[in-house]
């Protein structure tokens, strides 16, 4: 790193701390935006006597972890996320101090975590819940700006399982394993942002210039997101100068796309970024139109937006025959559109060569 860009990196660092927040109060403890925060060990008395002079509980490689889940509340029969007034962890407290808590969790935890998985977090969804876990081991390290990572150490502090270092020997954390510190380096915090945007940089670059499969594929996923506007340019610096300027306008957008990009390449949801783009190129067509209603194809809604009506026809049943329909809508609309880009490409040719018989016979004369 050159002076210049250790001056830049020296100069971001002290505006990230200057910047710094709460984001969430959990279990007496305060979760700090833009932090870094390690996995440590933690005393344990009845360790064997080599793990207590490490001051660890267990031993320190990844496969040696603690499982972490959401609390499951029995009287309620429902998962204790700290996200409702109802959820049994503010049983007791002032109205005032509940609404608090919860407006603080849903606003920075919650409903960003919804944003960037489209799963639905209400505490009757218990699919997700069930599924929602999380691997605790030493030398782990959550980063705040991750939207995933903090929904998963709020997990893991709020369950009780992970130990502010501060806090430790509090009854809360007593089933806990490890501790954990603000891992205090701002500067890694600011190259693994910069790393981590010259990998997906390097990831979608390189889908582009593959064949037409991988190349459709990432151009359905800036789509989606919203980073381009149209599936149907040719130009590889149209999508890379769309991406490069939607990834920094946020820096949040870095780990978005980080996490969409592993689920995009899975069965369904590859699906319905296909349908999404589908829907989107027969919107434009006139095929789809949206109503007050939702969107209708052939007189039927088929949802009440886009995104909705993408994961309706890629996973429900009962709307296989739309789907077929659509599917031959749509490669029938392709096919013209072909004819029609061959029609041009003749066309121009033919103009080329009555301009080029033109000039010679001027030359001539």
């Amino acid at each position: 790193m050159n002076i210049f860009n250790e001056f830049n990196a020296k100069k971001e660092m002290k505006e990230i701390l200057k910047s710094k927040k709460v984001l969430v109060e959990v279990n007496g403890f305060n979760i700090m935006s833009d932090t870094l925060y390690e996995v440590v060990g933690k005393h344990d008395g009845s360790a064997p006597q080599a793990f207590q002079d490490a001051n660890i509980a267990k031993a320190p490689f990844p496969e040696n972890a603690t499982h972490v889940c959401c609390p499951w509340d029995d009287f309620s029969k429902a998962y204790n996320t700290g996200f409702y007034p109802r959820s049994r962890c503010y049983n007791g407290m002032d109205k005032d101090e509940v609404d608090r808590l919860v407006n603080q969790r849903v606003n920075n935890i919650m409903k960003p975590f919804e944003d960037i998985s489209q799963k639905d977090l209400s505490q009757t969804n218990l699919e997700f819940w069930d599924d929602a876990k999380d691997k605790i081991f030493m030398g782990k390290v959550y980063n705040t700006a991750n939207t995933v990572e903090l929904f998963y150490l709020y997990l893991a502090v709020f369950s009780g399982m992970l130990t502010p270092q501060e806090m430790d020997g509090d009854p809360i954390f007593m089933n806990s394993m490890f501790c954990f510190i603000e891992k205090d380096n701002a500067k890694d915090f600011v190259q693994q942002r910069e790393i981590n945007k010259m990998n997906i940089s390097y990831k979608f670059i390189n889908a582009l210039k593959k064949g037409d499969k991988e190349r459709q594929a990432v151009i359905d996923l800036l789509l989606y997101i919203g980073i381009v506007t149209r599936p149907d340019f040719t130009e590889d610096d149209y999508y890379t100068g769309s991406l490069s300027n939607w990834m920094n306008e946020k820096k949040t957008n870095i780990d978005y796309l980080l996490d969409i990009w592993d689920r995009s390449l899975e069965g369904d949801f590859k699906e319905v970024l296909e349908f999404y783009r589908i829907i989107n190129v027969l919107q434009r067509n006139g095929r789809i139109n949206m109503t007050p209603s939702g969107l209708q194809y052939n007189g039927q809604i088929i949802g009440p937006d886009t995104r909705t009506s993408a994961e309706f026809l890629a996973t429900k049943k009962d709307l296989i025959s739309v789907k077929a329909n659509v599917l031959d809508e749509y490669e029938e609309l392709m096919s013209i559109s072909n004819i029609d880009d061959k029609t041009k490409k003749v066309k121009d040719v033919k103009k080329k060569e009555d301009v080029d018989e033109g000039d010679k016979v001027n030359t001539e004369e």
